[in-house]
């Protein structure tokens, strides 16, 4: 299979990360990798202590994302700003503030996402019946 750049032309980095991310890589693509790096000196001890070290990492990271919450700073910043968070999200000439839930998802954000999604809607909730009182309208 012929891959371009050609896995040989890549630097150690670029082949550390193939060998430690074979999900996203082809087997044949592994193989090569890990051969050309034994090429260049490093041990098969140094290349798989990297798989596992990155292989944590990720669990790490991922676990990080899903028990990540709003803190109080944000939490204010989404009930102060929430009418123009829902507004700009369906306009296309006024710039967002933040992620939108969508983004927050397919980035691993789960916790993130349903609490935005909760503020934002109990914040418009509050905005409205404020700005109706206010107006009389309610």
């Amino acid at each position: 299979m012929n891959f371009n750049p050609p896995i040989e032309s890549r630097s150690d980095t670029e082949l550390f990360e193939i060998t430690s991310n074979t999900k996203d890589w082809d087997n044949e693509a592994v193989l090569i990798a890990k051969k050309e790096l034994l090429k260049r000196g490093y041990s098969s001890r140094k290349i798989e202590h990297n798989e596992s070290v990155s292989s944590k990492s990720r669990k790490k990271i991922k676990a990080l994302k899903k028990s990540k919450g709003l803190s109080k700073k944000e939490l204010l910043i989404l009930i102060v700003c929430a009418p123009y968070i829902f507004i700009s999200t369906f306009s296309t000439f006024l710039p967002r503030i933040g992620k939108t839930v969508m983004e927050l998802e397919n980035e691993g954000f789960h916790k993130l996402k349903w609490q935005r999604l909760a503020v934002l809607t109990l914040a418009n909730a509050l905005w409205f019946f404020v700005l109706s009182v206010w107006l009389n309208l309610f």
